[in-house]
């Protein structure tokens, strides 16, 4: 990790390296660095409203937009970054959490952590994206995942008559849905017949 340590074109785009691609370019994050332990002097804290993230198959690069005058951009090898999940709160946007770790010479001494907010989406992507590629580098593993659980119908062909009487007896009894009446029926003042049962009389013939 490296502040300011990434080389960016006129359009503010970082220069990539021999056999480097961009993944993901993903606008509006927000993001938000701590080290040390809050003491001046013992760490580095700076946070930037709005930016853009790029991820390519090398590193994590954060250009703040606008620039300010002591942060531009963070650079992250992707071996650096560790420990990243993915964090879906209720009322905020999703953001990504991850551990860094210094560069020589790159500005910043200390362990630190990082958070990138995804005001106008992509975290899902980016969380998903940098594993994989972090995974490829590194050769280590992906975090396991667990299966959602299988939900399996009872079967109960085989129940005895009781059982299956006293299923039937605990199920809810279905909701009737009301009938639409016929368009003379709904009429305002228009009353239904007095026995909708009894058949109706066959009209009187006329000579």
């Amino acid at each position: 990790m490296s502040l300011n340590g990434a080389q960016l074109d006129a359009e503010n785009k970082p220069i990539l390296v021999s056999g480097e691609k961009i993944f993901l370019n993903q606008d509006g994050v927000r993001l938000e660095y701590e080290s040390g332990n809050g003491y001046p002097g013992q760490g580095n804290n700076f946070y930037s409203q709005k930016g853009t993230l790029f991820l390519t198959n090398r590193r994590v690069i954060y250009v703040a937009r606008p620039h300010m005058d002591f942060f531009r951009n963070l650079n992250v090898p992707l071996p650096n970054l560790r420990n990243g999940k993915l964090i879906q709160p209720w009322f905020d946007a999703n953001r990504y959490e991850a551990t860094v770790e210094p560069v020589p010479n790159g500005g910043l001494n200390l362990v630190g952590q990082v958070k990138f907010t995804f005001k106008e989406g992509g975290g899902f992507e980016f969380s998903s994206m940098s594993m994989q590629l972090r995974s490829r580098l590194t050769g280590e593993t992906l975090p396991h995942e667990e299966a959602l659980p299988l939900y399996t119908q009872e079967d109960t062909s085989s129940s005895s008559g009781a059982g299956a009487a006293s299923s039937s007896s605990s199920a809810p009894a279905p909701v009737a849905l009301p009938i639409p009446l016929p368009p003379s029926f709904s009429e305002p003042g228009a009353a239904p017949p007095a026995n909708a049962n009894t058949p109706l009389e066959a009209p009187p013939q006329y000579e």
